[in-house]
């Protein structure tokens, strides 16, 4: 006869295990669900604010205080605590702690996962939580008011650009473009549209850096380069609206001008694979463009046409022709009608 026994699941072992009672600014303790008491062991395994908390009877609760706890001036939010639980909970065993909605999960929007991971380094939460916590960024979207309408800008699914007080968003390597929302009654309301979109990027940008979260920070940097494309692109001549100080500082790049520089450019300069049929992985958002007209006399820097063989980061379709100029000591630039992109070059091998 067999003398094992079935092993406890975790909630069977938990359940018998002192809570922590969380107490939220007044006005939300209650809001929009039951008062929050998760287990202690849970909590404290992820945050050394929690763990420091007195040890209590299992017949006891714990109180943690989060009243206190401002992000930007205003008391932490429900949502966000939430949020915060489920990612440990997740993390020990699948369940959440209390499911959400998919519209009341602040880690689907910018202004939401700021808030979420300020208020997760205020409890100075694990690495490996803060990772939980960006680890899918697929649905990550940005929500901005133009006039009476919010709009809702998805980063990864195409350029945005402004024409004539309208949204646009144009899939990567095509023309045809999708209208976004209504127009703007005028230009106040179109300047006040793309200010928030700057804010927000800048300061989820500047967590990112500080909290050295690179998944995050690269899904950023796409999306502040493809707004930064054409002449009437939404960050197009607002790049010190994004790249201002504090995220210069967060980036490492406190020091001279020159730092603050090579950051900006590293994030904004478009790389492309340059080469007679160069031999190169071509995914993402890279292209591959073939020379034409390529002299040897010709003088650096080279001035020549191409053909996009590849792929585009630049929105226009394969067989097109663009014109560059080609410096390998300095900036190289391509252009396309009347815009101009700086580029960032990798030579590739003839087959």
């Amino acid at each position: 006869m067999s003398t094992s026994r079935r092993k406890r699941s975790v909630k069977e072992y938990l359940d018998d295990k002192p809570r922590l009672k969380i107490v939220l600014a007044a006005g939300d303790q209650q809001q929009d669900g039951e008062p929050l008491a998760p287990y202690c062991h849970i909590v404290q395994l992820f945050s050394l604010c929690a763990a420091g908390l007195p040890s209590q009877q299992a017949d006891s609760e714990t109180v943690w205080d989060l009243s206190n706890i401002l992000i930007d001036g205003q008391p932490v939010q429900r949502a966000t605590v939430v949020a915060w639980l489920n990612a440990c909970y997740q993390i020990v065993y699948k369940p959440d702690y209390e499911a959400q909605e998919q519209q009341d999960n602040p880690a689907l929007t910018f202004e939401g996962l700021y808030r979420l991971l300020a208020f997760a380094d205020a409890v100075d939460s694990t690495d490996g939580l803060m990772e939980r916590l960006t680890a899918d960024l697929s649905g990550l979207k940005l929500h901005a008011q133009l006039g009476e309408q919010q709009l809702v800008l998805c980063p990864g699914e195409g350029d945005y650009v402004i024409d004539d007080l309208q949204v646009e968003r144009y899939p990567y390597g095509g023309y045809s473009f999708t209208y976004i929302g209504q127009k703007a009654a005028n230009s106040e309301q179109q300047d006040a549209f793309i200010e928030q979109v700057a804010a927000q990027t800048e300061q989820l940008l500047w967590l990112a850096y500080r909290l050295q979260l690179e998944p995050l920070a690269q899904r950023l940097h796409s999306f502040v380069r493809s707004s930064c494309l054409y002449a009437n692109s939404m960050l197009r001549g607002r790049v010190d609206d994004v790249f201002t100080p504090r995220v210069l500082d967060a980036a490492g790049a406190s020091g001279m001008a020159a730092s603050k520089q090579a950051v900006v450019d590293g994030v904004l300069l478009q790389e492309f694979v340059f080469g007679e049929y160069a031999e190169a992985a071509v995914n993402g958002r890279t292209a591959v463009l073939e020379p034409l007209d390529l002299s040897e006399k010709q003088q650096e820097p080279l001035v020549l046409e191409a053909k996009v063989v590849h792929g585009s980061l630049i929105g226009i379709p394969s067989g097109s022709k663009v014109r560059l100029e080609l410096d390998l000591f300095g900036k190289s630039t391509m252009q396309v009608n009347e815009d101009v992109h700086h580029l960032h070059l990798c030579i590739g091998r003839r087959k």
